[in-house]
């Protein structure tokens, strides 16, 4: 009988922890941004990747977002808005990881991809996704 209360009050102590957990999720979560978040880009954001990626990134970004918030309102066909965004995100330059981020393979997001001017496969596929999403 001992051991039955112990592991009820076990249970009882893990579902406490639990709550307390989805209470602190719950306090710290954000908006869910429009588009996967490629309108979202913030300014800090913007700020961020300019020293990272240099003074280009702040107009490659800058330019991203504006882009990004015309196609979420866009009512332009189907196979009219693919042939747009693939022509769009294939005008920057196709890099190795290895070479542009001296890692085998990175998943760069799209602000990453934008801002530093370069990307490989996945990150274009990632990048077209969140435009299309």
């Amino acid at each position: 009988m001992r051991r039955v209360i112990q592991f009820v009050l076990l249970l009882a102590a893990g579902d406490a922890a639990l709550l307390v957990l989805l209470d602190a999720n719950l306090l710290f979560a954000q908006a869910v941004p429009a588009r996967g978040s490629t309108a979202a880009v913030s300014e800090r954001l913007i700020e961020a990747y300019s020293r990272r990626f240099g003074s280009d990134a702040r107009t490659r970004l800058e330019t991203w977002k504006r882009y990004a918030a015309e196609r979420k309102g866009s009512v332009i066909a189907e196979r009219e808005l693919l042939s747009e965004v693939n022509r769009t995100l294939n005008r920057i330059r196709f890099v190795q990881d290895a070479v542009h981020r001296g890692e085998d393979d990175y998943w760069a997001t799209p602000a990453e991809s934008v801002g530093s001017g370069g990307g490989d496969c996945e990150d274009f596929s990632i990048a077209k996704y969140f435009l299309l999403k």
